[in-house]
């Protein structure tokens, strides 16, 4: 038997398996018997039934080696975005309990990932599988400081843009950085839509018109004043201020430039034509989606990057 090394997410760590390996060689000092180094055992001897476990197996079972699985899948099963460090194939997670394993798990890490970089990658695969409740209760307090804010009397604000890296894109794949080029300054004027003008019930009307009213390290932040002229906009306000919205980023198709950074797109050029509010984001600090949307009945085709396809269903219901 060999030492073995075992990623994060697993049972057991490094250190433990080097503790089975010293309990395996005083056994064998002992006079313990093991398949590994048993010149004469028979490669079918472990499919007997009647076949004595061996010195591997009775240690496997007493740690609790064994494949473990993830959502009814094996691990070695998974894909890649299953996992939250995908090149490492680090922290599985396809269950709630696989969220809070992950968290738990993250002191025994020794890679090249930060924790901030761990955070949001867990953040947007938990979210993407819907199981974003099983997150630490401070880390959903704290993605509430980037969503869309109700301010009063209709007027709302936030961030319509957070950069990152590229270890910590959106869920497209693609990430802002402080140097992409926006084409607007500070005090520049934006139509405010819902759904980029694409929900079925309010259309492309205009809710109201947002100012950027600054850009500094976290993003570019937004303030603005919903008309509030009817009860399909007073609806609107009111997902706002139960935390059901979050800001989306428009730009034509045309005045976008995207650098392949590993995996990811850093955006250098994105033309802020208008800024809409969503209930489907795509980048969960912001809740933004960024015009590419990437609805649930888009077909792979649509969801490529380049023209922008938005498939949306209508979110707002009035009742008397």
């Amino acid at each position: 038997m060999t030492k073995q090394s075992v990623k994060v997410g697993r049972r057991n760590s490094a250190e433990d398996m080097e503790r089975i390996q010293r309990v395996h060689d005083l056994m064998m000092e002992l006079g313990a018997q093991c398949a590994m180094h048993d010149d004469d055992y028979d490669d079918d001897m472990t499919e007997r039934e009647d076949a004595e476990p061996t010195l591997e197996q009775l240690i496997a079972d007493a740690m609790g080696v064994k494949e473990e699985l993830y959502g009814g899948i094996e691990r070695a099963k998974l894909t890649d975005e299953d996992f939250v460090i995908p090149e490492e194939r680090a922290f599985p997670v396809m269950t709630r309990g696989d969220v809070q394993d992950a968290v738990s798990s993250w002191g025994r890490y020794r890679g090249p990932v930060t924790f901030e970089q761990f955070k949001q990658r867990l953040t947007v695969l938990a979210r993407r599988k819907g199981l974003e409740d099983a997150l630490p209760a401070s880390w959903q307090m704290a993605k509430s400081a980037g969503s869309v804010k109700a301010l009063g009397n209709g007027k709302i604000g936030g961030y319509l843009v957070l950069f990152s890296d590229d270890a910590t894109p959106d869920l497209a794949g693609d990430f802002f950085v402080k140097s992409t080029q926006f084409g607007v300054d500070q005090g520049d004027a934006l139509p405010v839509y819902y759904q980029h003008g694409m929900d079925q019930t309010i259309g492309k009307r205009r809710l109201g018109k947002a100012m950027v009213t600054k850009i500094d390290d976290a993003g570019v932040w937004i303030e603005a004043q919903l008309m509030m002229r009817d009860e399909y906009e007073a609806a609107i306000y009111d997902m706002v201020q139960k935390g059901k919205l979050g800001w989306s980023s428009g730009a034509a198709s045309h005045l976008v430039e995207r650098q392949n950074v590993g995996k990811s797109a850093m955006i250098t050029f994105w033309q802020l034509a208008e800024a809409s509010l969503t209930p489907t984001p795509a980048e969960p600090r912001t809740s933004a989606m960024i015009t590419k949307s990437l609805p649930p009945e888009a077909t792979p085709e649509a969801q490529q990057r380049g023209d922008v396809v938005v498939i949306v269903q209508s979110t707002i219901r009035v009742t008397e």
